[in-house]
């Protein structure tokens, strides 16, 4: 299953996929599992605390009566649609260093 491309003898392809995993970064990667595992746990459990809050509020709104307005275009859309706007950082970096004024920062 080797690239064409790929010049490298079958021998060192195979030791390089075998790894050289040492004994303390298995560790630290099994602490960092063990974390993502008890945060995605924690970050579930607010989520539920959220939902059932959420759904003991009564709503103030009907949208059959009243349908919410279509939205308002980005302010990324504007920013692109107006051609005098500077656009990225280079611009505001010769803003402010004065190049695009002409001033000598000497």
């Amino acid at each position: 299953m080797v690239d064409k491309r790929v010049r490298a003898p079958q021998d060192k392809i195979a030791r390089a996929l075998a790894g050289d995993y040492r004994e303390e970064h298995l560790f630290a990667l099994q602490i960092a599992l063990e974390l993502y595992d008890e945060y995605t746990r924690k970050i579930t459990a607010c989520d539920e605390r959220i939902l059932d809050y959420l759904s003991s509020l009564e709503s103030k709104v009907d949208l059959k009566e009243k349908p919410l307005p279509a939205p308002k275009p980005s302010l990324a859309k504007k920013a692109k649609s107006n051609p005098t706007q500077p656009r990225g950082l280079g611009s505001a970096r010769a803003n402010l260093s004065g190049q695009r004024r002409g001033l000598d920062r000497h």
